[in-house]
């Protein structure tokens, strides 16, 4: 069985406050911004997200398309 759109929501917003953690952790060391492009942990906090954002927008189709009528 697939994940419900709930449970990768909630992923979503687990991984999302990860990566807002740690650039906060990263601006109190006066870390510069263009270098997060080239930190592995930021990116794959990054990826991370944006592999659940892909996720939803697929279960969201999913659900969209019309259920075929069993004869």
């Amino acid at each position: 069985m697939g994940r419900t759109k709930e449970m990768v929501e909630n992923y979503l917003a687990l991984a999302t406050a990860q990566v807002k953690s740690y650039i906060t952790g990263l601006e109190k060391d006066k870390q510069d911004k263009k270098a997060l492009k080239h930190d592995p942990k930021w990116r794959k906090l990054n990826a991370e997200t944006k592999k659940l954002q892909r996720q939803i927008t697929f279960i969201d189709k999913r659900n969209a398309k019309p259920v075929k009528a069993e004869a």
